[in-house]
């Protein structure tokens, strides 16, 4: 069995405030169904059946919440939280001269274009850390880039 999940089905459901704020006001009958309906929903799998339209509307407002929910769990039973992104690595001037070959971007100049982004950081122009250092060749590349 693995962290997150009984037999496909998960164990935990995230349970935001404003579903509890937008049921409370229900008649008793009626917020005993969506809880019901809810846990069912998340935990067996059993899609409701409402005969009221409150709780159908309700159900259509919270449903995709409760999906995404369900989702994030059996994502992270498969391996636990996500791994975090490698450091960037600036590339060197041979590496980019490469990709620009590899790519047809005949008008980067790569030894211009690493001396351009090591000079602000490797950052973007507002100020965001490059994540992807090819993308940024190609837009170079469509731009002509003249500093």
């Amino acid at each position: 069995m693995n962290n997150n999940t009984l037999e496909g089905n998960v164990y935990y459901l995230k349970f935001y405030r404003s579903y509890y704020d937008a049921i409370k006001g229900l008649p008793q009958a009626d917020r005993v169904a969506m809880y019901d309906a809810l846990m069912a929903y998340a935990f067996d799998s059993l899609e409701p059946n409402f005969k009221n339209k409150t709780l159908e509307g309700f159900w259509l407002l919270i449903e995709p919440n409760i999906n995404s929910s369900i989702a994030n769990a059996k994502k992270q039973s498969k391996g636990g939280k996500a791994k975090a992104a490698k450091p960037f690595t600036p590339p060197t001037v041979e590496e980019v001269a490469a990709y620009c070959e590899e790519a047809g971007l005949y008008d980067t100049d790569p030894e211009k274009f690493c001396n351009y982004y090591e000079s602000i950081g490797w950052t973007k122009r507002n100020g965001a850390p490059i994540k992807d250092w090819k993308a940024c060749a190609r837009t170079w590349n469509i731009r002509e880039y003249d500093i």
